[in-house]
Order: C-alpha cells, then sequence, then structure tokens
C-alpha cells in the first residue's frame, strides 16, 4: 500500500474518518507519582523574544490579564498571580518573520477556574479590546478559546471540563476521545449567551447536541487558514500507520 507523502492525497475532512482511524489506539489515562523520583514543584514561566516587543507586551497585558514586574526597552517581565513572571518577553531587532514549518512549541495555555470565568474575560477582551480567538474548541476535557498574538504565537485561554482525575479517567477510558481527538468548534457568542441565560455551564460543556454551538472540526480549513500548521502532519503520519497495520 502507498504511504501518503501530502495533505491533499488524505482526504481528511471530517471526524468520522479520524474517529475510526484513532479508535483502536490506545487510551488515554492519568498516571499516578506514588514514587519517590524528585520532580519540580510547578511551572514557572515561558520566555518570547520579539522584535516587536510593544505590541506584544500590550497583547499579554489586555488578554491574558497580566501586570508589569519590570519593564524596560530590552523586555518585560510580566505575571498574573505571585510569581515573579509567568511571561518574559525580550526585544531582538534581528528577528525574522516566524515560519510555520518549523521545529517548536505549537502553542500555551492559561486557564480559567471555570467556564463562567473564561467567558467573562472572552467578553472583557472581546468589547473592550476588540480581539476575538482565532478558534474555539471543546476538547471533551477541557475548553479551549485560542488566540493569536502580534507575532502569530498561539495564546490558549481555557477551562477544565472535569473537576478531577477520576471524572477524567471515566473520560478517557469511554473512548470519546479516540474518537473525537481535537473536539469540536464552536461559537463562543453563543455560548456566552447560553451563559447569560443560565444554562448550567457543565451542561454546555458536556453536552455535543448544541447544534448551534458545537460542530466537527474541518481539519483541512483550519490547516489552510493556518490555524493548525502542526496538524497534517500529523494527519499523515497517523494515516499510514493504519496503512501500515492493513497491510500486514
Amino acid at each position: 500500500m502507498l504511504m501518503v507523502e501530502r495533505m491533499e492525497d488524505l482526504n481528511l475532512s471530517d471526524l468520522d474518518e479520524m474517529g475510526k482511524m484513532n479508535a483502536n489506539l490506545a487510551r488515554p489515562k492519568m498516571p499516578e507519582f506514588n514514587d519517590n523520583q524528585l520532580r519540580p514543584a510547578r511551572f514557572s514561566h515561558i520566555v518570547l523574544q520579539t522584535n516587536n516587543l510593544k505590541p506584544m507586551v500590550d497583547f499579554y497585558m489586555n488578554v491574558v490579564g497580566c501586570k508589569a514586574v519590570w519593564e524596560a526597552p530590552i523586555g518585560a517581565f510580566l505575571t498574573f498571580d505571585d510569581e515573579h513572571h509567568r511571561v518574559l518577553i525580550i526585544e531582538n531587532p534581528t528577528l525574522k518573520a516566524k515560519q510555520k514549518n518549523r521545529n517548536g512549541m505549537v502553542h500555551f495555555a492559561f486557564l480559567f477556574d471555570s467556564l463562567e470565568d473564561l467567558n467573562t474575560a472572552y467578553k472583557r477582551i472581546r468589547d473592550e479590546e476588540n480581539i476575538v480567538p482565532a478558534y474555539c474548541e471543546n476538547h471533551g476535557f477541557q475548553i479551549g478559546y485560542y488566540y493569536l498574538d502580534p507575532d502569530g504565537n498561539e495564546c490558549e485561554l481555557g477551562c477544565d471540563v472535569f473537576e478531577n482525575h477520576d471524572q477524567l479517567n471515566e473520560y478517557f477510558a469511554s473512548g470519546l476521545f479516540n474518537t473525537q481527538p481535537v473536539g469540536m468548534k464552536f461559537n463562543p457568542d453563543y455560548v456566552s449567551e447560553l451563559i447569560d441565560e443560565g444554562v448550567d455551564p457543565k451542561h454546555i460543556m458536556e453536552n455535543k447536541t448544541y447544534k448551534d454551538v458545537y460542530e466537527p472540526v474541518s481539519f483541512k480549513q483550519l490547516i489552510d487558514e493556518g490555524a493548525m500548521p502542526w496538524f497534517a502532519p500529523y494527519l499523515i503520519k497517523i494515516k499510514n500507520f493504519f496503512n501500515k497495520a492493513d497491510s500486514k
């Protein structure tokens, strides 16, 4: 069987085909850390370099809600809690534009405690800053609003769906993650309307029957729009994995 080399050869524009391919893969499960190995106490910060310092600092202040611990012409220490810096932005005027096809980070995420808080932040950013997400997804276990900063870095604001690891592992064991590995797109304005109408946010997060809210992600559309440049190689890799299995 021929191996797939190009996105055009995949014919994977809907979740059904992707779900069929993923259904037999191993299901996720949260690990237990009950050994004696010493591990970090927490994740501390990210560092971004830019030739566009002020717009970048403004973005993380206005969208993430950071404040400056230290700000200078060469960079800024930004934080949104009691950590001395969560985001460090460094000015480097020699930098070139970011390339899509490269090794490295896809995105980073900042989580809120609830969908209500996430929605409140979304409305503030939309109304006061005139900034909206590039796309929004319900991943089944987490909700994500994906923003692009001035340099094109993907910055996610989100919240968890489940309250504890037992609920999360139950979801993973159900196989739903395998059949919908990316999730469902949704309209954040409609989700906001449902919350304002008093619909239980937990019901909104877990219920995929709102036809006006959730729709299968079109992988090809997201890739074509540049929102998920990393996903086409993944699709090719997993398609070839099953092609090899079928040929045995």
